[in-house]
C-alpha cells in the first residue's frame, strides 16, 4: 500500500451539496470551502458539522510503541498482535461501509469479535425489531406526508440539529397543506423540549423514565380504556390522543441512544404497539434517529454480509451472534479478549471503554497507550466513502473536500490483512 494517497483537490474550492458524515441524518446540502488546507462551512452548518469539517486533519505519521514508524511497519506490527491473539475484539467501527466490510473480512481472518461503539443504543432497536417487528417510515416520507410528529424523548441539543429545518419545516414539500397544518408534540421533560420559530411544539411533560408509562397511557386512552394519572399529565395525554385521532398520518420519532438505559426497549415497544393499533383503521409510522459514527452503516453492512446484526464473532466454526456477551464493555471488563483493534475515523466522541490493559491497535484517532496507532482520514472530508442514513433506505456517496495524505480506514485494514 502506498505511503500517500493525496486527493487531487484545488487549494481554493467551494463544494456544494456536500454530505455531512458527523451524524446519522447525513444532511446533503452543505456548502463547504477549502482554502489553504483549511475547510469552512459557508451554508447550512450546525455546531457538530462545523466542528467536524473545520478541525485540522490528523498527523499522517503512524506510531509503534509511541515511536514513529512507516505505514508498512505499523501494519505488520498490528498483524503480529492479531496473529498472536486467541480472541481479538475489533471494535469502535467508526468508519464507512467500505471500512466495515474490511473490518468484517479481517475479523474472519483472525477469529475476532466485532462490535460498534454505539451498539448498546442500537441494541434497543434490534431487540424490538427481532421480537415483534415494526412499521417505520423514512425521513422523506415524514417531510412530505406527516401532519403530526410526536418526538418521544428526542433531544436536539448536540446532534440531529437540522431535523426541524430539513424535515419538520422544509422550504418545499410534496403536500403543502400537510406541511402548513403540521403539529409537533414532544414527550419528555419540559426543559428538554425543542423550540422552533416556524412550528410550535406542544409538550407532554414527563421524566425520561416515565416515557414507557406515558406511552402506555396514550395507547389506553386511544383504545377507550380508563387511565389514571396526575391531573396535568392526564390532560396532556388526552390532548395528544385527540391530536392523533385527527391526524391523517402521525409519525412517532425516537432516538434509541437517548432513551432511558433500563427501559429503552420497553418504550420502543410501546411506540410500535401504538403504531400497529393506528394502522388498523388508518396510517401511522415510526422513525428512529441513531447510528452516528458509522453505526447504521455498520449494522446494515453486517446484516448484508452475515445475516446477523452486530454483535458477532468469527471465533468458532460458524458465525456466532450474541448481543449480550459480545458487548465491548463487557468483554474488556472481564478480560474476555486479549487484543483490541479500535476504529474511530470521525473523531473521539466515543473512546474505548476505560480499563483495557490488552495490546491495542488504534485506527483513526489515537487511543491512550495504544501499541500501534495508524491515523486514518474521515469519510466525506479526507476521502470518498459511503454511509447509510438513519432511516436505512439510502446509502449516500461522500466526496472528499480537502487534500490530505491520510489513508482511509478501509485501506489500513486491507494493509493489516495483507500482513497477516
Amino acid at each position: 500500500m502506498p505511503e500517500k494517497s493525496i486527493t487531487d483537490i484545488p487549494q481554493d474550492t467551494t463544494h456544494r451539496d456536500v454530505v455531512c458524515p458527523f451524524c446519522a441524518l447525513l444532511c446533503d446540502d452543505l456548502v463547504v470551502r477549502t482554502r489553504d488546507g483549511r475547510t469552512q462551512i459557508l451554508e447550512n452548518a450546525c455546531p457538530r458539522s462545523a466542528a467536524g469539517f473545520e478541525r485540522a486533519p490528523l498527523a499522517v505519521q503512524p506510531t509503534v510503541a509511541g515511536r514513529a514508524a512507516s505505514l508498512e511497519d505499523a501494519a505488520k506490527r498490528a498483524a503480529q498482535i492479531l496473529a498472536r491473539s486467541k480472541r481479538p475484539l475489533i471494535g469502535g467501527l467508526g468508519t464507512d461501509v467500505d471500512g466495515v466490510r474490511e473490518a468484517l473480512a479481517l475479523a474472519e481472518r483472525c477469529g475476532g469479535i466485532v462490535d460498534h461503539m454505539h451498539a448498546n443504543a442500537m441494541a434497543n432497536n434490534v431487540r424490538v425489531l427481532q421480537s415483534r417487528g415494526w412499521i417505520t417510515t423514512t425521513l422523506s416520507e415524514l417531510r412530505n406526508r406527516a401532519d403530526l410528529v410526536v418526538l418521544v424523548g428526542v433531544s436536539f441539543a448536540d446532534r440531529y440539529q437540522h431535523f426541524f429545518r430539513r424535515f419538520i419545516d422544509p422550504t418545499t414539500t410534496l403536500d403543502g397543506a400537510r406541511r402548513s397544518n403540521r403539529r409537533v408534540y414532544f414527550m419528555g421533560p419540559q426543559k428538554a423540549a425543542p423550540t422552533s420559530d416556524a412550528v410550535p411544539v406542544e409538550t407532554l411533560n414527563c421524566r425520561p423514565d416515565q416515557l414507557d408509562a406515558m406511552l402506555g397511557a396514550l395507547r389506553a386512552t386511544l383504545a377507550g380504556r380508563p387511565v389514571h394519572l396526575r391531573g396535568v399529565q392526564q390532560k396532556q395525554v388526552a390532548a395528544l390522543a385527540a391530536a392523533i385521532r385527527l391526524a391523517r398520518y402521525p409519525v412517532f420519532v425516537w432516538a434509541p441512544g437517548q432513551l432511558d438505559r433500563q427501559n429503552g426497549d420497553v418504550a420502543i415497544g410501546q411506540i410500535c404497539g401504538l403504531v400497529d393499533a393506528l394502522n388498523v383503521d388508518g396510517r401511522a409510522a415510526g422513525l428512529f434517529l441513531g447510528g452516528d459514527d458509522g453505526g447504521q452503516s455498520a449494522m446494515s453492512a453486517c446484516a448484508w454480509l452475515t445475516g446477523f446484526p452486530l454483535r458477532i464473532s468469527y471465533g468458532g466454526e460458524t458465525i456466532a451472534y450474541d448481543p449480550i456477551n459480545f458487548r465491548s464493555d463487557r468483554l474488556l471488563a472481564t478480560n474476555a479478549v486479549d487484543a483490541l483493534l479500535w476504529i474511530s475515523s470521525f473523531g473521539v466522541s466515543a473512546p474505548p471503554p476505560a480499563g483495557a490493559t490488552i495490546p491495542t491497535i488504534a485506527i483513526g484517532w489515537p487511543v491512550d497507550g495504544a501499541a500501534v496507532h495508524i491515523p486514518a482520514g474521515t469519510p466525506g472530508v479526507d476521502h470518498a466513502g459511503r454511509l447509510v442514513r438513519t432511516d436505512t433506505v439510502v446509502s449516500l456517496h461522500l466526496k472528499p473536500v480537502r487534500a490530505t495524505a491520510l489513508p482511509s480506514a478501509a485501506d489500513v485494514l486491507r494493509a493489516i490483512a495483507a500482513a497477516l
